[in-house]
């Protein structure tokens, strides 16, 4: 169990050595304070362990540009106000 409640680098450190993942996502509750702690994490993330930002909604973007099958989903899902298949979030 890890335990967020314990100073950045302790709670940096449980996480990696329990894990070594390829995508992190890094939620705020809202409020300033979290979206300062969460943009602190996803910076150290990125600098001490290599890991690097992914915008998803740019890639989201490029693919409905791009016209890909997986862009041309997004963009029907998009025009006409259907959700997508749960196969396009997997």
């Amino acid at each position: 169990m890890i335990d967020a409640e314990t100073d950045f680098n302790a709670t940096l450190k449980s996480i990696c050595a329990l894990v070594e993942p390829t995508i992190v996502h890094i939620r705020s509750s809202g409020t300033e304070k979290s979206e300062n702690t969460r943009k602190a994490i996803n910076e150290a993330l990125c600098t001490e362990q290599g890991f690097f930002t992914l915008n998803v909604t740019e890639l989201r973007d490029q693919e409905r540009d791009r016209r890909t099958t997986l862009g041309n989903r997004i963009l029907h899902s998009e025009t006409t106000g259907t959700k997508c298949g749960l196969d396009v979030y997997i």
